[in-house]
């Protein structure tokens, strides 16, 4: 699981957002 600059969980390898 990664963490993007929003502070959005993601599944490795998912980029899309998650609001």
């Amino acid at each position: 699981m990664t963490v993007d600059a929003a502070g959005n969980a993601h599944v490795t390898g998912y980029t899309s957002s998650i609001n």
